[in-house]
C-alpha cells in the first residue's frame, strides 16, 4: 500500500488532507511510527535509531511540531530512511516543513481532530495486514504453480478461490453491459474542463447507431468504484464509503441482477477485467485468455494487481519481456470486441464486461499502438491520455456494431462508474493554479450512460446508473422496479 492508496481509503480522505509532497504519493507504506516522544526533543536524540524505512510517522506533540529546528532536523534525518509520509495535526504544520516536503518529495499530511489517533492506526495497521496476508498467501500459491513437479489442479483452484480467485474449466463468454472508466473517464463534460477536448463526435456516433445517450447522469452516492460497482449489481444502495473496499465488493457475489436473470433462465457470462467481480455461478471467458493452463491465468488475474512487481517479474518468466500489463488489457479488449463470438445463439444470456480502461496506466496511443512505460503516467502531456480515450471510445463502437450485426434484439447498456478522478495531489499534474474540493468532487461524480435497444427510444437524460438500469428493465422486459432517489455523497476527495 502507497500514500496514493491510503488516500482512496474512505474513512481516511475524509479526515486527513495532503498539503505538500504530492510528488511522493508513490511511497509504500509499511507500517506506523508514532514519533511524539518526549526524548525527541533531547540533543542526543537519534531517530535514525528506531526508523527502519517506510514508516508513515506521526507526529502530533506541540512541543515538538511548535520547535521548527528540531522538527526539521528530525524529519531530515527520517527523511534518509526513506519514511513513507509525515502526518501532523492540523494547526501544526509550518512553512518550513511543507517547503521541505515539496523539494523533497515527501508527502505531508493534515490531520483533522475529526480523525482519532486510535482511528487512524487501526485502519492503516488492517489495511497493512491484510494486504501483507494476502500478499503471503498469493507467494506460496505461485511458488506451488511454478516450481513445483506435480501440480494438483483441483487444490489449486480451491486454494485460488479462497483467495478470491475464480478458475473455472467453462469457456463460453461474452458481451458488453457494463464498462467501468475508473480514473480520467470519458465523461462529456469532464473531457471539455480538464482537456479541452470535445467529445461530442463519440457520441454522434452512438446517436447514429440508435444508442440513447445521457449528457448529464451522475453517481452522486460515492466516488469510488468499491461503492458504485456493487449498487448497480444490486439495483440498490446496498453499499457505501463507511464500508471496507473488499466488504463492498463481496456483495457482488450473487447480486440481484444477475439472480434476476439467473432465475429467469439466463446464463450469466462475465469478461472480468483484473478479477474485480466476484463471478461464481458465472462463466467467465477471460478464465482462458492467455491459454488453458492455470499458471497463465493466475499470473494475468486479479490475485497479481496488488503485487505489481512480482506480477511483472511472473509476466517475464512465462512470457518474455513482451509480456505486460499492456497485452493483457489489450487482450480483454479484442476480447470485448470478439464477444458475441462465444454466445450461444439460442441461449437467452446476460452478459457483464468489466474493463478497467481508460483508466490510467497510459498505455495506447489512438492508433492502438503502446506508449512506452515511461510514459504510463504522463499527466502533464495531455494528449496522451486523449490518444488512449479516442482509442478506447473507438473499440466501444466497434462492440456496439458487432453486437447489433451478431443479434439485432439484444439490449447492451455500457456505463461507467464515476467520472474525472482529479484528486488534490494531482494540481501539479494538471498545471492547476487551485483546487476546490466540493467543485471536483461534482465532477468525480459524472458518469458516460449509454442504452442501446433495438434503436428504439429510451429516456435515460440525467437519470444516474441505478435508475438508468431499473428504467431500462422496466422497458424491456416489463419489471415494475421504482425510480429510486439518488443517495447524496457527502465526503470529498
Amino acid at each position: 500500500m502507497n500514500c496514493e492508496d491510503l488516500m482512496n481509503i474512505p474513512k481516511i480522505y475524509s479526515g486527513m488532507k495532503l498539503i505538500a509532497g504530492g510528488s511522493g504519493m508513490y511511497r509504500n507504506i509499511r507500517w506506523i511510527y508514532f514519533a511524539d516522544c518526549t526524548q525527541c526533543l533531547s540533543d542526543d536524540f537519534k531517530v535514525s535509531q528506531l526508523i527502519h524505512g517506510g514508516e508513515l510517522v506521526i507526529v502530533t506533540n506541540a512541543a515538538l511540531t511548535d520547535n521548527d529546528d528540531k522538527m526539521l532536523s528530525m524529519i531530515v534525518e527520517m527523511n534518509q530512511k526513506n519514511i513513507a509520509g509525515l502526518v501532523i495535526n492540523v494547526g501544526q504544520i509550518s512553512p518550513m516543513l511543507t517547503e521541505y516536503c515539496n523539494d523533497n518529495e515527501l508527502p505531508l499530511f493534515e490531520l483533522s481532530y475529526d480523525l482519532h489517533l486510535i482511528d487512524l492506526s487501526q485502519i492503516v495497521c488492517k489495511a497493512l495486514v491484510e494486504e501483507e496476508s494476502n500478499t503471503n498467501s498469493i507467494d506460496q500459491l505461485l511458488a506451488a504453480i511454478i516450481y513445483s513437479s506435480n501440480i494438483n489442479d483441483a487444490d489449486i483452484k480451491i486454494r485460488a478461490g479462497y483467495l478470491g480467485t475464480s478458475i473455472s474449466d467453462k469457456n463460453h463468454i461474452v458481451v458488453l453491459k457494463l464498462n467501468k472508466n475508473n480514473k480520467l473517464q470519458d465523461s462529456y463534460e469532464n473531457l471539455q474542463r480538464y482537456y479541452d477536448y470535445d467529445n461530442g463526435s463519440f457520441y454522434d456516433d452512438l446517436k447514429a447507431a440508435g444508442v440513447n445517450v445521457s449528457y448529464s447522469s451522475r453517481n452522486t452516492e460515492s466516488i469510488f468504484t468499491s461503492t458504485i460497482v456493487p449498487n448497480l449489481m444490486n439495483l440498490s444502495y446496498v453499499a457505501s464509503d463507511d464500508g471496507y473496499s473488499i466488504d463492498n465488493i463481496a456483495l457482488t457475489e450473487n447480486a440481484s441482477l444477475l439472480k434476476l436473470f439467473q432465475n429467469n433462465g439466463y446464463t450469466v457470462n462475465m469478461i472480468d477485467h483484473l478479477g474485480f467481480l466476484k463471478t461464481a455461478g458465472c462463466n467467465v471467458l477471460n478464465d482462458d485468455l492467455e491459454g488453458d493452463t492455470i499458471s497463465t491465468y493466475l499470473i494475468n488475474n486479479s490475485a497479481l494487481k496488488q503485487i505489481e512487481s512480482v506480477m511483472k517479474e511472473l509476466y517475464k518468466r512465462s512470457h518474455g519481456d513482451s509480456m505486460s500489463y499492456e497485452s493483457y488489457t489489450r487482450n480483454i479488449l479484442e476480447l470485448m470486441e470478439n464477444s458475441p463470438d462465444y454466445i450461444a445463439k439460442n441461449q437467452p444470456t446476460l452478459t457483464i464486461g468489466y474493463i478497467q480502461s481508460p483508466h490510467d496506466p497510459i498505455m495506447f496511443r489512438e492508433d492502438g499502438s503502446a506508449l512506452p512505460e515511461n510514459q504510463w503516467h504522463n499527466w502533464k502531456d495531455k494528449q496522451l491520455y486523449i490518444g488512449q480515450l479516442k482509442y478506447i471510445s473507438q473499440t466501444i463502437e466497434n462492440v456496439i456494431q458487432n453486437i447489433k450485426e451478431s443479434d439485432p434484439d439484444a439490449l447492451v447498456i455500457i456505463q461507467s462508474d464515476h467520472g474525472s478522478r482529479y484528486p488534490y495531489w494531482m494540481v501539479e499534474d494538471f498545471d492547476a493554479e487551485a483546487y476546490d474540493e466540493q467543485e471536483e468532487n461534482f465532477y468525480m461524480q459524472n458518469i458516460l450512460n449509454c442504452v442501446y435497444y433495438k434503436g428504439e427510444t429510451i429516456d435515460i437524460e440525467g437519470e444516474n446508473g441505478i435508475n438508468t438500469l431499473r428504467r431500462t428493465l422496466n422497458y424491456v422486459f416489463g419489471t415494475d422496479y421504482e425510480m429510486l432517489d439518488s443517495e447524496e455523497c457527502v465526503k470529498t476527495y
